[in-house]
């Protein structure tokens, strides 16, 4: 179902005025081929928390192809990313999990939770210059043997 098109019910762009929602969405779904693609390299990947350097390699050139000034290794973890659209104020941050659990792999979707989240950071960039303010991509290591978002935090 196209949701861009079709959607489920009034309560789609709950939250957002429509026209906020919509092209958000739409630039989402113009990318879900890529974003699917991205989940299943990252599953393939499956690397532990603070060894994810293959996953925030991909993640980070999946974004420098797009355009994006992508920095890896912030606040003194290796595999951490950042990546930020416009300037200023609100500033809104969205999480990107990678790391695998050990002798499992992506059990708990890290995979999916971070191409969802990156889906989310290029949709909202999209728009960011007519929105105003600026919405960040923080990479977040080692969510399952680690603490990585403490230590973000910390730092």
């Amino acid at each position: 179902m196209n949701i861009v098109e079709n959607p489920p019910s009034a309560l789609a762009f709950a939250g957002a005025p429509e026209s906020v929602a919509r092209p958000i969405t739409s630039t989402i779904e113009e990318l879900a081929p890529d974003l699917r693609e991205l989940s299943h390299g990252i599953h393939g990947i499956a690397e532990v928390g603070f060894e994810e350097r293959l996953s925030v390699a991909f993640v980070a050139e999946f974004l420098r192809y797009r355009g994006f000034k992508v920095q890896v290794g912030r606040y003194g973890l290796r595999t951490s990313l950042r990546a930020e659209a416009g300037s200023g104020s609100p500033k809104v941050a969205v999480l990107a999990e990678y790391d695998a659990l050990p002798g499992v792999g992506h059990g708990c979707g890290h995979n999916v939770i971070c191409a969802a989240a990156v889906g989310a950071f290029l949709g909202v960039a999209s728009q960011i210059e007519r929105l105003g303010g600026s919405v960040v991509l923080m990479g977040t290591p080692a969510e399952e043997n680690g603490n990585g978002k403490e230590l973000l935090a910390r730092a």
